[in-house]
């Protein structure tokens, strides 16, 4: 990474920081980067591309659609597993990543991405 010859910049302690659908373009840029030590995502999805499509149509603006625990509950059981996953990336990772969600998210399925993460701490080096 180019911000890494800077001087004023410790190259051991570079990163990516991304928000939202960043979540399927970080793992990508990281995986197999020497360069990149760690990844802080925010609000970002670790489930196919479909599945957070579904999700954020059926939540709507969090009031005129359903409920976002029904839009949760419909997507799990009815979306499709299509689209890009970034579930497999991930896990292939091999550096320490920190994932931060709200609860209450009408963007992004927080209760599955979350499962999909916590699905990986069996395996390392996820932790």
């Amino acid at each position: 990474m180019a911000v890494g010859a800077r001087a004023n910049v410790d190259p051991e302690r570079l990163g990516f920081f991304g928000l939202s659908q960043a979540g399927w373009i970080i793992p990508l840029a990281a995986k197999g980067n020497p360069a990149v030590r760690f990844v802080v995502m925010m609000s970002s999805p670790t489930v196919p591309t479909a599945v957070q499509l579904a999700y954020q149509t059926l939540t709507g603006d969090a009031v005129s659609c359903l409920s976002i625990a029904d839009a949760a509950r419909v997507v799990h059981d009815h979306a499709p597993r299509t689209g890009f996953d970034s579930a497999p990336v991930v896990a292939g990772l091999g550096v320490p990543g920190l994932w931060i969600y709200g609860g209450s998210d009408p963007l992004i399925p927080v209760t599955e991405s979350m499962a999909t993460l916590e699905g990986m701490k069996t395996r390392d080096p996820v932790t």
